[in-house]
């Protein structure tokens, strides 16, 4: 709400991606709030749920709130009725956002300023003083989540601004640099942490992503021009374009007369999509790929859990951590 509210009254497509790319640095703060009432054996349990959270919690924030908040002829022609903006503009104004905002919040840290130059000076002793030399406490989740959120962004919205792989291979590039320099020289090292992080978000977040990359494909092609209008004998129509809106999966050239249309219309109308072969090719071949890649990854996840499971039944799935000291447990004396 907070926004959407924004957005429609908002000065420049530039106001609301600050504010969504603020809003992206402070999710964290609540997350780890969230996170420390939950109980984990290892740091890696720990940094993946708290991946989770802020990975889902960013998702939405910056991909699907512009998804929502704009009207459907408004995805390529002007959506905002006070600003004449698109969504394409609004995806592209949150891409330069993400590479401005979010690199300047860890490299001019106003806390990391006050404790270096400001508290550290007037401390009273030399522990006190060492102390504000720690250096920020990163977390492997957050930092993992802000390379998840905008190649999300770039799949979700690669069909429509096709310019939205530069800009993610740009803002990663830069977070490359901008992690680099400070993992090296600010931030204090992290708890040693396992690769629970790493394949959690290989095989769940970045499948999704994939996965929603094929599933929007199908219906931006759709929606083309996002006018609501078609031309029938000469004469021109309002109808309704948006087949995502109607909850119907996948998107195919068939579901064009499946779609809710004004009465008015001619009942030997065959869709908008028909005077454009070419249209409904692409339509036709990215549903059904959007439909056979979803069946896939569920049916090898689903494989997966399922093989574990049965596996578990006759074998012994137990994995201990850490070493065997060889010492008994008859041997062990309290001391």
């Amino acid at each position: 709400y907070v926004v959407s509210y924004i957005n429609d009254h908002a000065d420049g497509q530039y106001t609301t991606s600050i504010c969504i790319s603020f809003f992206n640095t402070m999710i964290p703060m609540f997350c780890v709030t969230a996170n420390s009432y939950e109980s984990h054996s290892a740091e890696g349990s720990y940094q993946s749920s708290l991946f989770m959270k802020i990975g889902l919690a960013r998702w939405v924030n910056t991909v699907l709130v512009y998804f929502f908040i704009t009207p459907f002829t408004g995805v390529i022609n002007h959506g905002n009725i006070a600003e004449d903006i698109s969504l394409i503009q609004l995806v592209a104004s949150l891409f330069i956002s993400e590479m401005i905002i979010n690199p300047l919040s860890y490299i001019l840290d106003p806390f990391d300023f006050y404790y270096k130059h400001i508290a550290a000076p007037r401390a009273l002793n030399q522990e006190k003083m060492d102390s504000y030399f720690k250096g920020y406490e990163f977390s492997l989740a957050e930092r993992y989540t802000s390379l998840t959120k905008l190649v999300f962004l770039c799949f979700f919205y690669a069909t429509i601004y096709p310019a939205s792989y530069l800009f993610c291979s740009l803002s990663l590039v830069i977070i490359y640099c901008q992690d680099k320099y400070l993992l090296l020289r600010r931030w204090q090292q992290a708890p040693e942490s396992g690769p629970e992080v790493a394949e959690f978000s290989r095989d769940y977040f970045f499948t999704t992503a994939l996965v929603m990359h094929a599933v929007m494909t199908s219906y931006w092609w759709s929606g083309f021009p996002y006018d609501d209008v078609s031309e029938i004998d000469g004469k021109y129509y309002a109808v309704n374009q948006d087949i995502f809106d109607e909850h119907i999966f996948p998107a195919l050239p068939e579901s064009q007369t499946v779609v809710r249309q004004p009465k008015d219309i001619p009942e030997d109308w065959m869709g908008w999509m028909s005077a454009n072969t070419n249209q409904e090719f692409i339509v036709n071949l990215t549903g059904i790929t959007s439909v056979v890649l979803l069946f896939v990854v569920v049916f090898f996840i689903f494989y997966e859990k399922m093989k574990y499971v049965f596996k578990s039944l006759f074998v012994s799935a137990y994995k201990p951590h850490g070493e065997d000291q060889k010492i008994n447990f008859s041997k062990l004396s309290i001391e």
